[in-house]
């Protein structure tokens, strides 16, 4: 949900609705079975560097999704 702030109108204030709420519970459930799988696939030791890599890389990408360069 979004409402405008009515001391702020420069400002916006969002909620989580209940569906949200269920939506990022079943997320997070996938993202532990992944989490799981990986760790079962790797182990631990291999599991924590895997981590630790895919955290550089994000940071080195902007922390976000790798974006196409423009075709010159």
């Amino acid at each position: 949900t979004q409402i405008r702030d009515s001391r702020d109108r420069r400002r916006d204030i969002v909620g989580i609705t209940p569906e949200g709420t269920s939506a990022l519970a079943d997320v997070h459930g996938v993202w532990r079975q992944g989490d799981e799988m990986i760790e079962a696939a790797l182990g631990p030791e291999k599991c924590a560097q895997f981590i630790a890599l895919a955290r550089e890389l994000s940071r080195a990408l902007g922390g976000g999704p790798p974006r196409k360069e423009p075709d010159d």
